[in-house]
This record gives C-alpha cells, structure tokens and sequence, in this order.
C-alpha cells in the first residue's frame, strides 16, 4: 500500500525498483526431518521465534545496507525448505520488511530507522488467519486453524510480539485500515527522499568533474526516516526501517 502509493504520487519519482518489499516469511529456517513430521501434523510452532532465521535476516539486511545486491530463496512451506525461487534485489532506495518479528532482537531492530506497530485488535487478526490458511493455497481445516491459533499464535503474540509494542517509534490503531495514518507515513517517506535527492544532486553538481558524475545512495536526515505501513496479512503489526545507504523501510505485520 504505502509503496504502490509512493510510486503513484511520489515528489521524487521512485521507480518499481528504487522501492522493494521484504517479506519475513521468507526468512523461515529449514526445518529438520522431525521438525517436518511436526510441521506435517501441524504440531510445529511456526509463530515461535525460534522458527525463524534471524542470522539469514541480519545478514540481508547487512548486505542491503553496504550497498551490495542480494537473493532471497523464497521459503517453500510445503517442504520446509528454501526453494530454487529467489527475490533479487539490487540497489534500492527504499525496503519495506513487513513481519511479525522484526522487533523482536535487537541487533535486526538496529538497522532500521523508523519501527511503526500496527496495533489490530484480537477479533481482526483472528478472522484475517481463518480466511488467509483456509482459502487460497493452503485449504487447511477450520478446525486446524483454530486449534493452531489457541495453542500457538495468541501465546506467542501475547508472550513475544506484544511486548516489542514499546520499542515502536509509531502505533498505528487499526493498522493498514487508518488511511490517516498511512498517508502521514507516505508523506513522511517522500519528503526524506525528495530532501535525499535535492542532497545528492547539490552533491553531484559539486564534486562531479566536467563531462561526468558520481553515484549517491539515499541518505536520511535524522534518526528516523520513514515508515511504512502495508499489509496486515491479517495480524498485529510492527514495522520498522533501516539505517542504511540505501534508505530501507521495514513494516511488521503479525
């Protein structure tokens, strides 16, 4: 949402490419041959933080940050692996990260420059899960859902999600539901790049030599970009951006 607004009433002209999302579903682990068989019976705690490749993710996020291109291996939860499909990411301005876990450790939260909390009360995110894994994909049993729901995602929520509330720079009520705010967070993001812009072209003007030009990454003005509120995926969220050369916009949806 906050990146197809950007592209379409940007100041700065972004392009598709100078904005890029990730997504923390990707960053899942490969799981064991007894995680499998868990997984497979659906007795597998994916919404525990130990599902989750924390070390893959920093390193992403450190690569985006030097400036250096990347591939994700999408995760393939039908085997529990990372499959032969990847996300290629070059050098953009902006990434968006949306997760429920983003906030969670530290040395991920320090990349990022604006953390923003979409705070969806409990009714919302359940009904959003119950249509997201019966339909579509994965077609899993009502009853699956629920009972996966009570037994693992409330307790993880209430347990390891809520309390990253507080290392929020923006609560979002409602979510990616309060235009207000989502508008407030795009207008935010396109004055840091308008401004980054105007920095990189008086830059260029002056140290370029005659007949050529020097490349610039993005850059912030401050501690806080921007950040960007998209997608619930049917859950509570929390969203947070990078400090890096390339200005990198994280949002975390449960």
């Amino acid at each position: 949402m906050v990146r197809q607004q950007l592209l379409d009433n940007g100041k700065c002209t972004a392009t598709a490419r100078d904005i890029v999302i990730l997504h923390q579903s990707d960053f899942y682990r490969e799981l064991t041959d007894e995680e499998r068989q868990l997984a497979n019976s659906g007795d597998f705690n994916f919404d525990h933080p130990d599902a989750l490749d924390f070390e893959l993710m920093e390193q992403v996020l450190r690569d985006l940050t030097e400036g250096n291109p990347v591939a994700i291996a999408k995760y393939d939860f039908t085997t529990q692996q990372r499959g032969v499909e990847q996300q290629h990411i070059g050098t953009p301005h902006i990434v968006i990260f949306e997760g429920t876990y983003l906030l969670y450790k530290p040395s991920i939260r320090d990349y990022m420059s604006l953390k923003v909390f979409l705070d969806i009360d409990s009714d919302t995110r359940l009904a959003r899960r119950v249509i997201r894994d019966t339909e579509g994909r994965r077609q899993t049993p009502l009853d699956q859902v629920l009972q996966q729901y009570v037994r693992f995602v409330k307790p993880s929520f209430e347990r390891y999600i809520l309390p990253t509330k507080i290392d929020a720079d923006l609560i979002v009520p409602r979510g990616s539901d309060n235009q207000v705010a989502v508008t407030l967070i795009v207008e935010h993001v396109d004055d840091v790049m308008a401004a980054a812009v105007r920095v990189g072209q008086d830059s260029q003007a002056s140290q370029a030599p005659a007949g050529g030009a020097y490349r610039t990454n993005m850059s912030r003005t401050g501690n806080h970009s921007t950040g960007s509120v998209g997608g619930d995926k049917g859950h509570d969220a929390a969203s947070a951006m990078l400090r890096s050369e390339p200005d990198v916009y994280t949002q975390v949806p449960n």
